[in-house]
């Protein structure tokens, strides 16, 4: 999926490479995606009105056919690519009225098309689904498992580079805010996520916690020569690329093929990056503790298979099976020595407390203590809360003794609640009521 599609090179590349069964591909600019569909759907019909453009071709035919409002579809795309390739520096930037107004360019020979490239991008289009829509709405059609590129109008690097006027509307703060709202919740959702973006502290801030890469890329347009060349800017991931697999969180199971390594019989392990350390030690205790709550989760979404199928119900195992992969990430946060980056985030924090607002909404009000237990299902998440609880108590005992890296105790003081919601959530599943105490 691209909410951005711009050129479309990172669908191209993707196209090329992998082959998906099915793409994505959207941006506010309706002219744009016009274009995208004459190319997939009507290249003969465009290919002939850009041989027109390009016979006639000059200053003079430039400005004519920038003022043109054409109706028939490959004659508006055939518009679009001709400005483009013809433009001061390739800019597409529009007015206030939604009309393009970049210049006339100087170039000596212009290659306003390529009958081959247009073909074979009318192949690659032709699994495409292409919509004039807005990058929001991707919250309503992600998938666990699918992967989205973003490459959204860039925010501005100094007071002066304010040029985000690609469409009729600006691209400013909220809308950075709310796309990184969106690349949270997705990531939720179990969705791969690849973001661009300029390397601001706006930036830095809005995607702290997940995977930010800084990258040197050549920029051309500066109404300053001497300003056009390499700037730093930022790549956001939330999971390891391939090549890039970060250390295995236990080196003592490192080769697969043997289950024991007698590495252990002497009462201590070691921890990523460190020293070997007393299997009695307060860290270890922790890391044990985190252990035995996500395993009692597992039996809780093992447990729920026997509920009556729903689709709240696959949500609620989908939502835990979720936390089991955030509280792998909380282990290798506790076994790497501090200070370096931490896989668990207050943006986690934050996105448990909206969760755990939007299973609420779906209970009864409550008005008493109740009784742990209910369906399977929902007496496993009732023990798994009072584990987090005594992970919650270890870690703080621990804070106390040496430093602990990211968010942790605020992460399991907000799990413990939401599972507690969960246990709730699964005994209503299973047509169970809450009994008071």
């Amino acid at each position: 999926m691209e909410p951005f599609l711009g050129s479309g090179a990172v669908f191209f590349n993707v196209q090329a490479l992998l082959q998906p069964a099915h793409a994505l591909l959207w941006d506010t600019n309706a002219e744009l995606i016009d274009t995208f569909l004459a190319v997939r759907d009507e290249v003969d019909e465009l290919i002939e009105v850009l041989r027109r453009h390009r016979e006639q071709h000059s200053e003079s035919h430039y400005y004519e056919v920038r003022a043109q409002t054409p109706k028939a579809r490959a004659q508006r795309a055939a518009r679009l690519i001709y400005l483009n390739k013809t433009g001061f520096n390739g800019l597409y930037r529009v007015n206030s009225r939604g009309l393009f107004n970049v210049p006339f360019g100087r170039h000596l020979n212009p290659r306003i098309f390529d009958e081959d490239l247009l073909r074979a991008s009318s192949a690659a289009l032709q699994k495409a689904e292409l919509h004039p829509r807005d990058f929001r709405d991707l919250a309503s059609v992600a998938r666990k498992g699918d992967f989205i590129y973003f490459d959204p109008p860039y925010h501005p690097r100094s007071k002066t580079s304010y040029f985000t006027s690609y469409t009729v509307g600006s691209f400013g703060e909220k809308d950075q805010r709310d796309l990184a709202e969106l690349y949270a919740k997705l990531d939720q959702r179990g969705c791969l996520l690849m973001l661009s973006n300029s390397d601001t502290p706006l930036i830095r801030e809005l995607y702290a916690g997940f995977h930010v890469h800084h990258v040197s890329a050549r920029r051309t347009i500066n109404s300053n020569s001497e300003k056009r060349g390499p700037i730093s800017e930022v790549v956001v991931l939330n999971y390891h690329p391939a090549a890039s697999q970060p250390p295995a969180s236990q080196p003592e199971v490192a080769d697969s093929a043997r289950i024991y390594t007698r590495a252990g019989d002497r009462g201590q392990t070691q921890l990523v990056g460190g020293p070997r350390v007393a299997k009695s030690a307060q860290r270890l205790e922790c890391l044990g503790d985190v252990d035995e709550l996500s395993a009692s989760i597992g039996l809780a979404c093992a447990l729920l298979r026997d509920t009556p199928t729903s689709g709240d119900t696959a949500r609620l195992a989908a939502w835990l099976g979720r936390l089991q992969d955030q509280l792998s990430g909380l282990c290798a946060d506790l076994a790497a020595p501090p200070g370096g980056k931490t896989r668990i985030a207050a943006r986690h924090v934050t996105a448990l407390e909206r969760n755990i607002d939007a299973w609420t909404r779906k209970l009864p009000a409550l008005r008493a203590f109740i009784r742990p237990g209910g369906s399977p299902a929902a007496a496993c998440l009732h023990l798994a809360r009072t584990v987090c609880r005594r992970a919650e108590r270890q870690v703080v005992r621990l804070a106390r003794e040496e430093p602990v890296s990211g968010p942790i105790v605020p992460y399991l003081n907000r799990l413990s609640d939401a599972l507690f919601v969960a246990a709730r959530c699964a005994s209503q599943l299973a047509v169970r009521q809450d009994i008071p105490i």
